[in-house]
C-alpha cells in the first residue's frame, strides 16, 4: 500500500528541520544515533551473509527507482555514491556527525562510512524491495517501511536522517530546485509531531 502525502504536515515537518539545532554532544541526540548505528550494524550483518546482492562504488548514482531496480534484478548489483562524493548541497559544515564515522566495513579496498551503510539499508529496504520512487511520495513510504524495522529509540534518528531532509528538500526554501538541493546534514531530534503516522 502506497501512502498519500499530507502536504500540510510535511511543510510543517520541513520547517521543524529547518529550526533544528544541531546538537550532537546532546544525550538524548547521542543515544538515538547510537542506538541507529547498532541496529543498521546487524541490518548490513545480514545482508553480506545472504550475499544476495553485489554493492560498488559508482560517482553516477541512479536516476530513477525503476533503473535502480533494473540493475538490482539483471545483475544483482546496487551501485553506491560514497558520502564524501555527496553529502548535503550548501556546503555548511557540521562537525561531530557520527554517521561520518568510518564504519569498519570496506569496500573495495575503501572503508565504509555509517552514512555509506545507511545509503545501502536505504536503497535496498526503502526503495528496491517495494519499488517506492525518489519522489517526495516514494521518500515517505520508505520511511515508513524503515519504521518497522528500528526501536522506537534509533527512529528518533531515523526520522531526522529521512523524513525531516526528505520534507526539507520536497516543501522547504528550495524545493523544485534544478538541480535538487539537498538538506544540511544537522544531528538533531526533531519534534514530537513529526513521528506521526497521518
Amino acid at each position: 500500500m502506497i501512502f498519500k502525502l499530507n502536504t500540510e504536515f510535511h511543510k510543517k515537518v520541513s520547517k521543524a528541520y529547518e529550526e533544528m539545532k544541531h546538537e550532537p554532544d546532546k544525550l538524548e541526540v547521542k543515544n538515538a544515533y547510537s542506538a541507529l548505528i547498532m541496529e543498521m550494524d546487524t541490518l548490513y550483518n545480514k545482508i553480506l551473509e545472504k550475499d544476495y546482492i553485489r554493492i560498488a562504488w559508482d560517482k553516477k548514482p541512479y536516476k530513477n527507482v525503476n533503473e535502480m531496480i533494473k540493475d538490482s534484478l539483471d545483475i544483482n548489483n546496487l551501485r553506491l555514491l560514497s558520502s564524501s562524493a555527496g553529502f548535503g548541497s550548501l556546503g555548511n559544515e557540521f562537525p561531530d556527525n557520527p554517521l561520518l564515522d568510518e564504519s569498519g566495513y570496506f569496500l573495495q579496498g575503501r572503508p565504509l562510512l555509517w552514512n555509506d551503510i545507511f545509503r545501502v539499508l536505504h536503497d535496498i529496504y526503502g526503495h528496491i524491495i517495494w519499488g517506492f520512487g525518489f519522489d517526495a511520495v516514494g521518500e515517505e513510504n520508505a520511511y515508513r517501511a524503515h519504521c518497522g524495522q528500528f526501536s522506537r529509540l534509533a527512529i528518533k534518528a531515523l526520522t531526522t536522517e529521512t523524513r525531516g531532509q526528505s520534507s526539507w528538500v520536497n516543501f522547504g526554501p528550495y524545493a523544485g530546485s534544478k538541480p535538487t538541493i539537498y538538506a544540511d546534514q544537522k544531528i538533531g531530534i526533531l519534534p514530537n509531531f513529526c513521528f506521526e503516522i497521518y
